[in-house]
Protein backbone atom coordinates (compact mmCIF):
# COMPACT_ATOMS: atom_id res chain seq x y z
CA UNK A 1 0.00 0.00 0.00
CA UNK A 2 1.58 3.31 -1.01
CA UNK A 3 0.94 6.59 1.20
CA UNK A 4 0.67 10.12 0.06
CA UNK A 5 2.91 11.98 1.86
CA UNK A 6 1.83 15.30 0.53
CA UNK A 7 -1.01 15.78 3.09
CA UNK A 8 -2.45 18.44 5.40
CA UNK A 9 -0.82 19.16 8.54
CA UNK A 10 -1.28 17.22 11.20
CA UNK A 11 -4.17 18.17 13.32
CA UNK A 12 -2.06 18.87 16.79
CA UNK A 13 -4.92 18.39 19.05
CA UNK A 14 -5.90 15.37 17.73
CA UNK A 15 -4.87 11.89 18.79
CA UNK A 16 -5.51 8.92 16.89
CA UNK A 17 -6.42 6.09 18.72
CA UNK A 18 -6.85 1.72 17.76
CA UNK A 19 -9.54 0.52 20.49
CA UNK A 20 -11.82 -2.88 19.84
CA UNK A 21 -13.99 -4.88 22.92
CA UNK A 22 -12.45 -7.95 20.72
CA UNK A 23 -8.97 -7.28 22.05
CA UNK A 24 -10.46 -8.00 25.72
CA UNK A 25 -11.31 -11.71 24.79
CA UNK A 26 -7.78 -12.85 24.18
CA UNK A 27 -7.61 -14.35 27.97
CA UNK A 28 -5.34 -17.28 29.30
CA UNK A 29 -8.54 -18.45 31.37
CA UNK A 30 -6.94 -18.38 34.68
CA UNK A 31 -6.98 -14.80 35.38
CA UNK A 32 -2.93 -15.23 36.80
CA UNK A 33 -1.44 -14.33 33.54
CA UNK A 34 -0.06 -10.65 33.76
CA UNK A 35 -1.01 -10.28 30.35
CA UNK A 36 -4.32 -9.91 31.05
CA UNK A 37 -7.42 -7.55 30.15
CA UNK A 38 -6.78 -5.67 33.00
CA UNK A 39 -3.87 -3.95 31.63
CA UNK A 40 -5.53 -2.37 28.51
CA UNK A 41 -8.48 -1.73 31.27
CA UNK A 42 -6.20 0.43 32.68
CA UNK A 43 -4.69 1.90 30.08
CA UNK A 44 -8.25 3.15 28.61
CA UNK A 45 -9.14 4.27 31.67
CA UNK A 46 -6.09 6.91 32.27
CA UNK A 47 -6.56 7.65 28.36
CA UNK A 48 -10.17 8.36 28.29
CA UNK A 49 -10.00 10.56 31.20
CA UNK A 50 -7.69 12.86 29.64
CA UNK A 51 -8.57 12.87 25.92
CA UNK A 52 -11.49 14.37 25.57
CA UNK A 53 -14.00 12.78 22.68
CA UNK A 54 -13.18 15.58 20.32
CA UNK A 55 -9.35 15.05 20.40
CA UNK A 56 -9.81 11.47 19.51
CA UNK A 57 -9.33 10.28 15.84
CA UNK A 58 -10.84 6.59 15.85
CA UNK A 59 -8.79 4.63 13.65
CA UNK A 60 -10.94 1.05 13.26
CA UNK A 61 -9.26 -2.35 14.24
CA UNK A 62 -9.00 -4.68 10.88
CA UNK A 63 -7.19 -7.52 10.56
CA UNK A 64 -4.15 -7.72 8.65
CA UNK A 65 -3.43 -9.63 5.96
CA UNK A 66 -0.98 -12.77 5.63
CA UNK A 67 0.95 -11.02 2.80
CA UNK A 68 1.18 -7.96 5.43
CA UNK A 69 2.12 -10.00 8.01
CA UNK A 70 5.20 -12.00 5.36
CA UNK A 71 6.75 -8.75 5.47
CA UNK A 72 8.29 -8.92 8.88
CA UNK A 73 7.29 -12.97 9.63
CA UNK A 74 8.32 -16.08 8.09
CA UNK A 75 5.20 -17.07 6.01
CA UNK A 76 5.89 -20.91 7.65
CA UNK A 77 5.47 -19.23 10.89
CA UNK A 78 2.00 -17.11 10.22
CA UNK A 79 1.06 -20.70 8.28
CA UNK A 80 2.09 -22.85 12.14
CA UNK A 81 -0.11 -19.80 14.01
CA UNK A 82 -3.11 -20.32 12.00
CA UNK A 83 -2.77 -24.03 12.89
CA UNK A 84 -2.13 -23.58 16.44
CA UNK A 85 -4.75 -20.81 17.14
CA UNK A 86 -7.49 -23.34 15.85
CA UNK A 87 -7.06 -25.41 18.91
CA UNK A 88 -8.86 -23.74 22.02
CA UNK A 89 -6.51 -23.01 24.84
CA UNK A 90 -2.70 -23.52 24.91
CA UNK A 91 0.50 -21.87 24.99
CA UNK A 92 2.98 -20.87 22.13
CA UNK A 93 5.95 -20.91 24.53
CA UNK A 94 6.38 -20.63 28.22
CA UNK A 95 4.83 -16.95 28.15
CA UNK A 96 2.66 -16.57 25.52
CA UNK A 97 -0.85 -18.33 25.86
CA UNK A 98 -3.85 -18.39 23.31
CA UNK A 99 -7.52 -18.88 23.63
CA UNK A 100 -10.51 -19.41 21.33
CA UNK A 101 -10.52 -15.28 20.83
CA UNK A 102 -6.40 -15.02 20.62
CA UNK A 103 -6.63 -15.83 16.10
CA UNK A 104 -9.05 -12.61 16.21
CA UNK A 105 -7.69 -10.25 18.56
CA UNK A 106 -3.71 -11.14 17.15
CA UNK A 107 -4.60 -10.32 13.81
CA UNK A 108 -6.86 -7.28 14.40
CA UNK A 109 -3.82 -6.05 16.06
CA UNK A 110 -1.79 -6.35 14.00
CA UNK A 111 -3.86 -4.61 11.09
CA UNK A 112 -4.57 -1.60 13.50
CA UNK A 113 -1.09 -1.05 14.51
CA UNK A 114 -0.43 -0.62 10.57
CA UNK A 115 -3.27 1.71 10.19
CA UNK A 116 -2.35 3.46 12.94
CA UNK A 117 1.11 4.32 11.23
CA UNK A 118 -0.58 5.12 7.84
CA UNK A 119 -2.79 7.42 9.64
CA UNK A 120 0.01 9.57 11.46
CA UNK A 121 1.68 9.69 8.14
CA UNK A 122 -1.19 10.89 6.75
CA UNK A 123 -1.30 13.86 8.67
CA UNK A 124 -5.11 12.38 10.62
CA UNK A 125 -3.13 12.98 13.75
CA UNK A 126 0.10 14.54 15.19
CA UNK A 127 0.02 11.44 17.84
CA UNK A 128 -1.50 8.10 18.36
CA UNK A 129 -1.77 5.47 20.91
CA UNK A 130 -2.62 1.72 19.95
CA UNK A 131 -4.81 -0.13 23.12
CA UNK A 132 -3.78 -3.97 21.81
CA UNK A 133 -3.76 -6.84 22.93
CA UNK A 134 -2.19 -9.20 22.57
CA UNK A 135 0.85 -6.91 22.42
CA UNK A 136 3.02 -6.90 19.46
CA UNK A 137 6.98 -5.87 20.34
CA UNK A 138 8.25 -9.14 21.31
CA UNK A 139 7.70 -11.44 18.68
CA UNK A 140 10.48 -12.63 16.19
CA UNK A 141 9.89 -13.18 12.57
CA UNK A 142 9.90 -16.74 13.18
CA UNK A 143 8.30 -17.17 16.51
CA UNK A 144 6.24 -16.00 19.33
CA UNK A 145 8.17 -14.54 22.60
CA UNK A 146 6.86 -12.12 25.91
CA UNK A 147 3.44 -12.51 25.66
CA UNK A 148 3.73 -11.55 21.82
CA UNK A 149 2.37 -13.28 18.67
CA UNK A 150 3.43 -10.66 15.74
CA UNK A 151 5.80 -7.64 16.10
CA UNK A 152 2.85 -5.50 15.37
CA UNK A 153 6.04 -2.22 15.82
CA UNK A 154 8.10 -4.24 12.78
CA UNK A 155 4.69 -4.56 10.77
CA UNK A 156 3.59 -0.66 11.96
CA UNK A 157 7.00 0.52 10.27
CA UNK A 158 6.88 -2.30 7.43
Amino acid sequence: MSVSLHSTSPQPERIAIVDDPRFDAHQDGSGQHPECPERLAAARAGLYAVVDTSQRWVVPAREATDAELVRVHDPRYVARLHGALAHGYGNLDPDTYFCPATREATWLAAGSAIDLALSLVRGDARRGIALLRPPGHHALPTCSMGFCLFNNIALAAS
